[in-house]
């Protein structure tokens, strides 16, 4: 079964719309949708929001009491996803039920070390959030290794716990999927990551460069507290 996990600070449109676009029922093996949500302190939207979500959506708050990151969440929400199959995917993202119905469905025959993606375009397109795009989400070639970030990305629970979660010293977004690859590349049989260059989905990417700006600093900041 494939479980869908998405870590959100709060439940956003967006989200909503996404989630009431997916039939998961009807995916090959069966799936579960988990979103987490790191905040106590929820507001009425939120509230209204949370009730208007699919039935069969599984929204988990966290009770923090300060915002918990992308990384500690997604580690939460694998501890009790039922799935043998994890896909972890931002809140970002407008998810798209055609796309993870072929994804759920060609996974089921994908061994235990490969690591998957899709294509990521942004959901406005303009000469700034088609370039995040590509320096951002294209799988890359570090020291001989390929990475690429956990917007979207998929893989065996069996290589989850081989590899360990994300590292929860992350507090926000930016950096700790490329830590998690660090220790993923050092697995023997090493991992096999995989694009699916024919599936694509949207993300809400920056439009101006201003929002450009303060993404490339907050990853930045990331970065060089794990280097």
């Amino acid at each position: 079964m494939l479980s869908v996990l998405v870590p959100a600070a709060r439940f956003t449109g967006l989200l909503l719309d996404s989630l009431s676009a997916l039939q998961p029922s009807k995916w090959p093996g069966g799936a579960e949708v988990i979103i987490g949500l790191d905040s106590s302190d929820q507001n009425a939207h939120d509230e209204r929001l949370i009730r208007a979500a699919p039935a069969w959506a599984r929204v988990v708050n966290l009770g923090a009491s300060e915002p918990l990151g992308p990384a500690t969440i997604r580690n939460r929400l694998a501890a009790v996803a039922s799935g043998d199959y994890f896909l972890f995917i931002d809140s970002d993202v407008l998810l798209s039920d055609s796309v993870l119905r072929v994804f759920a469905g060609r996974v089921l025959t994908l061994d235990e070390f490969t690591v998957t993606t899709v294509r990521i375009n942004p959901i406005v397109t303009n000469h700034v959030s088609l370039f995040f795009s590509h320096e951002v989400f294209l799988p890359r070639n570090l020291a001989g290794h390929c990475y690429f970030p956990s917007a979207f990305i998929g893989m065996h629970r069996e290589l989850w716990m081989r590899a360990g979660g994300f590292d929860g010293s992350f507090p926000v977004a930016g950096g700790e999927d490329w830590e998690w690859w660090q220790r993923a590349h050092t697995l023997t049989p090493p991992v096999r990551p995989l694009l699916m260059a024919d599936l694509s989905i949207a993300h809400e990417n920056p439009t101006s460069l201003g929002q450009l700006s303060r993404r490339a600093w907050r990853y930045g900041l990331q970065a060089h507290r794990y280097h």
